[in-house]
Order: C-alpha cells, then sequence, then structure tokens
C-alpha cells in the first residue's frame, strides 16, 4: 500500500455523522423533507404568493411567467402532505402551463445519519435508479439536468472514489450537483437532493415521491455495509427487493413496464460498483491498522481530491435547508454518456 493511500485511509470513520463530518454549523434542523417546484404559468396575471410553508423566487431558466416554490425550512415528514395541499390550494392547475423545463426537487436531511448510511442509501437507491426516474417522467430519463449513474459515468467513478476512501467531503462537489442524485448538497445543506421528478404540482405524486425517497433512507437505517444491500437482493431477487423497500403497491407500479427487472439489474451492476470499493476500501483500511502503520492524525489537505468528472449544469438549487447558479458550460463531463445495454426546527404548525 503506498503512503497516498495511507493517508487517505487513515481518515476513515464512516460512523461519523454527516453534520460532523462536512463541519455543518448551527443546529441540525429537525425538518426531514425539503422540496421545491418549478413552476410556468399559462397566463400573465399576477405571480401568486404563498404564505407560511413556501416562499416564491424567480427563476431564470424558466420561460414567460414562471416562479419557483421553495419551502421555507424542512419539514417533516407527516407534515408533507399538508404543505403540498396548501401549494395546490394557492395554484389552481388551470394556471399551470406543463413543460418539460420544470422539475420537482426534493432534499432528504442526512445531517444526523452516519457515513456509512448515507453510503448504504446511495446504494440502495442506486439499484432502483432506473425504474425510480422512468416513473419520474418521460422526459426524465436521460435529461442532462437529472442523468442516472448508468448515463454519466464520471458519477460512478466519483462515487466508487469516495467510497473506497470511506468520505463524502472530497466527492460533494459542484460538477456533480446535476445528476438525478445530487450529492453535492451534502456539503451546503447535510441533505441527498432528488433531482428526477417531472414539472408537476400534484400532491399526490409529490407525496408518493417523497414516501418513496424515505422508504430508501429507512431501509438501510441498520444495514451494516453496502454490500449487505446485494446479498439481500442475491437471496430475494428483484421483485421482492422492490416489494421489500416500496410496499406492494409502489413496487406493482414500478415493476409493471416490459423491461423493468432488467432496469433493476442493470442498475444493480451500476450501484454494486460503489458497493464494492467500499467493501475494498474497508478491508484494506482494517489491513493498514493490523500492520499497526495507522497514523491517528493526517492532515485533511494531504488528501488527494477523487479525479474530476466535468461538469454540467441545471435550473435548480434547493434554498430551504440556497442560492442558485446557472452554467451550462459545466455539462460536458458529467455527461460521459454510456451505451445503456442492459433550520429551523418544525417542531410544530405555526399557522
Amino acid at each position: 500500500m503506498n503512503r497516498d493511500a495511507q493517508k487517505v485511509l487513515s481518515h476513515r470513520n464512516t460512523q461519523c455523522l454527516i453534520k460532523d463530518s462536512f463541519m455543518l454549523s448551527g443546529r441540525p434542523p429537525a425538518g426531514e423533507v425539503g422540496i421545491e417546484i418549478e413552476v410556468e404559468f399559462s397566463n400573465t396575471l399576477p405571480i401568486p404568493d404563498l404564505p407560511f410553508y413556501w416562499r416564491r423566487e424567480f427563476d431564470g431558466s424558466l420561460r414567460g411567467s414562471a416562479a419557483e416554490y421553495i419551502l421555507k425550512r424542512p419539514i417533516k415528514r407527516g407534515t408533507v402532505l399538508k404543505a403540498l395541499n396548501h401549494l395546490e390550494e394557492g395554484l389552481p392547475p388551470f394556471l399551470i402551463r406543463e413543460s418539460n423545463r420544470t422539475s420537482v426537487h426534493v432534499h432528504i436531511n442526512m445531517t444526523r445519519a452516519t457515513v456509512l448510511q448515507v453510503f448504504n442509501t446511495i446504494s440502495l437507491y442506486g439499484i432502483f435508479e432506473n425504474v425510480l426516474v422512468k416513473w419520474c417522467g418521460r422526459d426524465r430519463v436521460g435529461n442532462h439536468f437529472c442523468l442516472r449513474m448508468t448515463d454519466a459515468g464520471g458519477l460512478t467513478r466519483v462515487l466508487e472514489d469516495a467510497a473506497y476512501q470511506g468520505s463524502l467531503v472530497h466527492a460533494a462537489r459542484e460538477d456533480v450537483r446535476y445528476a438525478a442524485l445530487n450529492i453535492a448538497a451534502l456539503q451546503r445543506f447535510g441533505s441527498l437532493e432528488f433531482r428526477a421528478l417531472r414539472g408537476t404540482t400534484s400532491p399526490d405524486v409529490i407525496h408518493t415521491w417523497v414516501k418513496a425517497l424515505l422508504a430508501i433512507k429507512d431501509y438501510v437505517k441498520d444495514t451494516k455495509t453496502p454490500m449487505d444491500l446485494f446479498l439481500e437482493y442475491s437471496t430475494l431477487g428483484a421483485t421482492r427487493m422492490t416489494e421489500a423497500v416500496f410496499g406492494l403497491d409502489f413496487a406493482k407500479t414500478l415493476l409493471a413496464p416490459p423491461n423493468a427487472l432488467q432496469e433493476i439489474q442493470d442498475g444493480m451492476w451500476e450501484a454494486q460498483a460503489i458497493a464494492g470499493a467500499y467493501e475494498a476500501g474497508q478491508n484494506a483500511y482494517e489491513e493498514f491498522k493490523f500492520k499497526g502503520v495507522y497514523e491517528s492524525s493526517i492532515p485533511n489537505s494531504d488528501v488527494e481530491t477523487p479525479t474530476s468528472m466535468g461538469e454540467t449544469s441545471s435550473s435548480g438549487e434547493f434554498r430551504g435547508f440556497n442560492t442558485r447558479t446557472t452554467s451550462m458550460d459545466t455539462m460536458s463531463a458529467l455527461l460521459d454518456i454510456r451505451t445503456v445495454e442492459r433550520n429551523d426546527d418544525y417542531d410544530e404548525d405555526e399557522e
């Protein structure tokens, strides 16, 4: 093992909380879900402003009369449907114009999760990413603003490097923020951002999506390593694993397309590379300690940043957990397109 590898592994601490790993300041938000919804309107009437749950911001990436509605702060999962109903009441469907430029971004708060739990969440999500993104909308598959792991080989390599190191600090960079799973949000907000959902204000659709993402987070809470998920997958098979994670009703929907099982299998192979890198890093770390060459404190600045995956662009960043940058010249290397063959606390409502 060379000296650079030793320096990387000496910092491996997968039981560290995300808030401590990224040195996030302030008290972690009690709320678990953040949502931002892009909307284009069908007329030029004054754009509605909605009090209490939502704040309105104007979005230069949209056309005509348009706005983005963002939760003012992360909310608890039990409040999500109430907040979405409040939004729909203020934005009647006849005001909304269907547009492939709009989307819904959901943030799942991971500040109190360990680094291991985040890797487990990423790995399980990766298994189902293809069928989940397809459910999110036809124009979301292969969309340059929410690329899947099977679309963006650069993203998978960054995640493999991070998994081997047992740390996401150097992987959570701006040039990965426009993947369907944006890990760069960990650096700013301590959240994983899921960008795949099509533009909609339907409470039922958005709430279903939020519940699916929370189901993934909940399922891996006590999983010991990412590789355990793939051992479970090999035992249960794709159908039963889907049912175990999402429940029978949503699993039936995900499995309905004729090629769903193959897409899950493709996702499994993609995500298994991340789990394998995590396992290899852990084994090397244990060997490192056993040989007595472990150094208890080495400056972080000596740790090499993983090879850049390149750049992408999109229209949004969650500000409820705060600023948007749109940079069209950051698209190229994240694409690395492959041929795919296979807070504040919300302890109670404040109305």
